[in-house]
């Protein structure tokens, strides 16, 4: 009966594509643009018009967003339990992580439902997790890191407990919990995560380590108030304690890898992925070691800031010739929200000073397509190229910018260039349903470019974004 119902309301849903959406800002859906080039870069440029979406950006954007929900509707696939997405164009199967697969996706569909008030948006939701639930009922959890992996999963399975109210999705994060227990390698007191069997690599950061694992773990002992979650994450910072190093005066930072010599200070692989967790173990313990070594993290990075004429940068690694990026995930993006974050948690002004010559810097960036109105950061200043992703591009950078606007309003015009930008290349696949290519180049056909599903690269966090500038 459950699932008959959920099929009924997307049925409802998607025959209502081609009229008014209540949850559209000034009203109906605006007429859809015409179809963005079939190959990024390729030949002239077809760019939207973002005007075709609405009268305001803000409309605009969340137009843009439900056209992705549409999309997602559009293109499930039944699996033998719940619904699921290829993972892009040209990668066929159904992933569940938040990388590229189901969870990720999910994450965009829950954040949609809230803000449309749309309920199937939900709906399609939970199929997703009951695609999840089916892999982890098989034995498959796809390795145990954040995003890809039985962390990230399991973090959607609590999403979904909270939306819904409905404890098999709490029992399917406590199965996630009970994976990584049996995955972790004891080393003394501290534990750490092999990759994968096949990938034995141990890291430490948010997306492949120690930090992204731990901080599931602290929010599934939050959830159940089991004690071995919550030891678990504690036995990770033992042994992340192991893989710092010191960045003098009176800061640290951390290894990607733990056979690396150097610190990585960007978001996914080292110091600003990790702060989060050491920021979250104070939360929960209370014990003030977890808040003076994320403090001496933050210090750490704005010892290594870089003075740039127009605001500040930072190396990818603790090298001299480490390259500087601007996207979330690998380069300063992820760093400047951190210290946004280390300035709210501490007050300490120092942090908030580079924080926002940071945001001077990612701003600087910036770079405009031949006809178009919306920015554009390249992958890094001598690329032709650039992604559009929440954590690897174009929404990765305005989403900190969007931060930044908190602070200094003036960035408010900058993350919503990015939106536009977005709007301009998007590709629309059938009426009212949008995509978009994970990377395009100013001047000549990319190199083999996908369309990927999930939050990482893919559709669902380029929607996250847009949510995000539909906010006052």
């Amino acid at each position: 009966m459950r699932m008959r119902r959920l099929s009924l309301l997307l049925l409802l849903w998607m025959a209502g594509c081609g009229g008014g959406s209540g949850g559209s800002a000034g009203g109906g859906v605006a007429t859809p643009p015409p179809a963005a080039p079939s190959s990024p870069g390729a030949g002239e440029w077809a760019l939207n018009d973002p005007a075709l979406f609405g009268s305001s950006l803000r409309q605009q954007a969340r137009v843009a967003a439900e056209s992705v929900g549409r999309w997602f509707a559009a293109h499930a696939q039944q699996q033998d339990a719940g619904l699921a997405w290829p993972a892009s164009d040209r990668q066929p199967a159904p992933a569940t992580g938040l990388e590229n697969g189901a969870a990720g996706v999910g994450m965009f569909l829950l954040a949609l439902a809230e803000k449309t008030g749309e309920p199937a948006h939900q709906a399609l939701a939970i199929q997703a997790g009951d695609f999840i639930l089916s892999r982890y009922a098989a034995g498959e959890f796809n390795g145990p890191d954040w995003l890809a992996g039985a962390a990230g999963t399991g973090e959607y399975m609590l999403a979904l407990h909270r939306a819904t109210g409905q404890a098999r999705f709490l029992l399917g994060a406590r199965r996630a919990g009970q994976y990584l227990a049996g995955q972790a390698h004891h080393e003394g007191a501290g534990v750490y995560w092999k990759h994968a069997p096949d990938h034995p690599k141990r890291y430490t950061g948010k997306a492949h380590g120690a930090a992204g694992i731990g901080e599931f773990l602290l929010a599934l002992h939050e959830a159940t108030g089991e004690l071995q979650y919550l030891d678990l994450a504690e036995a990770a910072f033992v042994w992340l304690e192991s893989q710092k190093l010191p960045l003098e005066p009176g800061g640290v930072g951390y290894r990607r890898l733990a056979s690396d010599q150097f610190v990585y200070h960007a978001w996914c692989g080292g110091s600003a992925g990790v702060m989060p967790f050491l920021k979250r173990l104070h939360q929960v313990t209370g014990k003030a070691l977890y808040r003076q070594r994320y403090l001496q993290v933050a210090t750490g990075l704005v010892n290594r800031a870089e003075p740039r004429p127009q605001g500040e940068s930072w190396r990818r690694e603790d090298l001299a010739d480490s390259p500087q990026f601007p996207a979330y995930c690998f380069g300063a993006g992820g760093v400047v929200e951190q210290l946004f974050n280390a300035y709210e948690a501490s007050g300490e002004p120092l942090y908030l000073q580079h924080a926002l010559a940071g945001a001077s810097w990612l701003a600087a960036q910036a770079r405009t397509l031949p006809k178009g109105r919306g920015h554009y950061w390249p992958m890094s200043a001598d690329s032709a190229e650039f992604e559009l992703g929440w954590h690897t591009g174009v929404g990765s950078v305005g989403r900190v910018l969007l931060r930044a606007s908190a602070y200094e309003p003036r960035y408010r015009a900058e993350a919503e260039a990015a939106a536009i930008l977005l709007l301009e290349t998007a590709v629309r696949s059938q009426p009212q349903a949008l995509q978009w290519w994970d990377r395009w180049r100013v001047a000549s056909p990319a190199a083999a470019p996908e369309q990927f599903v999930g939050w990482h690269y893919g559709s669902a966090g380029i929607g996250m974004f847009l949510l995000q500038i539909d906010t006052p």
